[in-house]
């Protein structure tokens, strides 16, 4: 692992378990989502297989074209989706 990997994986691990990074914040949805992605282009490219970050992208859609996501409580539209709409989207691709 590189440092730019190792950088975009510190991201990705801040903001999934809303840890504040050295800059003493938690990463968006935005730069963990990025992160994300950026993460899956490498590995994709490194072992020619997986999603790629693009399909990682696509994984994201109810916060980007804001839409609801339908999770009781939600509010895409309005900002940040709680934690239990990530984590279900994340994991699963799917509306809960």
């Amino acid at each position: 692992m590189n440092i730019s990997e190792a950088n975009q994986f510190n991201v990705l691990l801040d903001w999934l378990f809303e840890l504040p990074g050295p800059d003493g914040r938690i990463p968006s949805h935005k730069e963990g989502r990025a992160a994300a992605a950026w993460l899956a282009d490498r590995a994709h490219t490194a072992i020619s297989a997986g999603l790629t970050g693009a399909k990682v992208r696509d994984s994201w859609y109810w916060v980007d074209d804001g839409h609801c996501c339908g999770i009781d409580g939600c509010d895409c539209a309005a900002g940040e989706p709680p934690a239990r709409a990530v984590e279900t989207v994340q994991v699963t691709g799917e509306r809960l």
